[in-house]
C-alpha cells in the first residue's frame, strides 16, 4: 500500500504534515521500508537511485489534475447556466402567479387581525381575493372543471391561512362555493358552513355516522349540492353522502373498492381508487350507482400519485 512520509534529516518515518523540516520532501513508497531511516543529502535527491522523487512522480499526474479540473469548471459553469435558465423561465412562468399569491396572503393576515381584534365583518374585496385564487388555481390545474365548483381546496386552505389561528383552523375536508365556506372538524361528525361575508356560522349538520369523520375524507361543492366521501381503512369501507341547499343529508351507497386511497370528483361522477383491490371505481350521482373502470398500477398508493392518475386517465 502507497504511504507518503517526510525524509528529511531527524524527521524519520512520519506522516506529512507532521514534520519541522525546512522542506518538507514527501514520497510514495511501497514495500520499501530500509528507505524510512535514510535522509536527504543536501541536494534533496534521494540517496537509493531506484527511488525518483515526489516532484517528478506527481508532476504529470498534477498536470492531469489541472486538466481535470478545467473540464469539471466547465461543466460546472454549464449546467448552471442551463439551470439558471430554467430556473428564470420559471420565475416568469410563475412569478406573477405567485406575487399575487403572496398579496392575497398579506390582505388576507389584515383581515384576520381585524377579525381576532373584535371585528365583526370582512372588507368588500375579500371575496374577490377568494375568487382570484380560485382562479389562478384552476390555470394550475387545467384539467379540473372549475365551472363545477369541483376544486380541491385544500391547497387554497394553505396558502391563505396556514398562520392564522381562525377557527376553522382544524377543519380536515373544505369546500368552498360563493361566500359560504364548509368543512369538518377533526373528531367530529359536524358539517359546519360559515358565511365569509359576515364570519357568522350558518348552519351545522350532524351526519348519520358511528366514528368521527376520518382523515380520509374528499369533498366537491356543487351548485345545489355537496358530495362527500369518507373511507374508513379501520372498516374497509366508505361512505357517500350528498347535502343539498337546504342541508339534508342523504346517505348513499356503500363503497365497493373497501379502503380508501383517493377521489376525485367530477361532472356527475366521483372517481375513486380503492387500497384493497386496487381497483378504480366512479360512482353515478345521475343513476346512484357505481361502475368499474380499470386496474390501477402497482405502487400506486399515495394522494398526489393517485389524484394525477384519475384525471389523466378518466376524466
Amino acid at each position: 500500500m502507497l504511504s507518503c512520509r517526510c525524509f528529511k534529516e531527524n524527521c524519520y518515518n512520519k506522516p506529512a504534515g507532521k514534520c519541522k523540516c525546512e522542506r518538507n520532501v514527501l514520497f510514495f513508497i511501497e514495500h520499501a521500508p530500509e528507505h524510512f531511516q535514510k535522509p536527504c543529502n543536501r541536494s534533496h535527491q534521494w540517496l537509493s537511485p531506484d527511488i525518483k522523487p515526489a516532484d517528478e512522480i506527481s508532476q504529470p499526474i498534477i498536470i492531469k489534475l489541472i486538466e481535470l479540473k478545467k473540464d469539471i469548471e466547465g461543466y460546472r459553469n454549464k449546467i448552471i447556466s442551463e439551470a439558471n435558465e430554467v430556473i428564470n423561465n420559471f420565475k416568469t412562468t410563475f412569478g406573477e402567479y405567485l406575487d399575487q399569491i403572496n398579496n392575497i396572503e398579506k390582505r388576507w393576515s389584515k383581515i384576520i387581525e381585524g377579525l381576532m381584534s373584535g371585528e365583526k365583518s370582512l372588507d368588500d374585496s375579500a371575496e374577490d381575493d377568494m375568487e382570484n385564487v380560485f382562479k389562478l388555481y384552476a390555470e394550475r390545474a387545467p384539467r379540473w372543471d372549475s365551472k363545477q365548483y369541483c376544486l380541491d381546496y385544500s391547497e387554497i386552505y394553505a396558502a391563505i391561512s396556514k398562520t392564522y389561528e381562525i377557527p376553522f383552523k382544524e377543519a380536515i375536508e373544505d369546500t368552498i362555493k360563493s361566500s359560504e365556506l364548509s368543512f369538518f372538524m377533526s373528531n367530529s361528525q359536524n358539517f359546519t358552513t360559515i358565511n365569509l361575508d359576515s364570519f357568522k356560522i350558518t348552519s351545522t349538520v350532524t351526519l348519520p355516522v358511528q366514528e368521527r369523520i376520518h382523515p380520509y375524507t374528499s369533498s366537491c361543492m356543487l351548485p345545489n349540492k355537496s358530495y362527500f366521501y369518507f373511507g374508513n381503512p379501520n372498516t374497509n369501507s366508505g361512505l357517500t353522502f350528498t347535502i343539498d341547499k337546504n342541508y339534508n343529508v342523504k346517505q348513499l351507497q356503500k363503497s365497493k373498492p373497501g379502503s380508501y386511497i383517493d377521489s376525485v370528483f367530477y361532472e356527475n361522477f366521483m372517481y375513486l381508487i380503492g387500497g384493497d383491490t386496487n381497483m378504480a371505481e366512479r360512482y353515478d350521482f345521475v343513476q346512484n350507482q357505481w361502475e368499474s373502470l380499470a386496474p390501477v398500477p402497482q405502487g400506486l398508493n399515495f394522494d398526489f400519485s393517485c389524484s394525477f392518475y384519475l384525471k389523466i386517465q378518466f376524466l
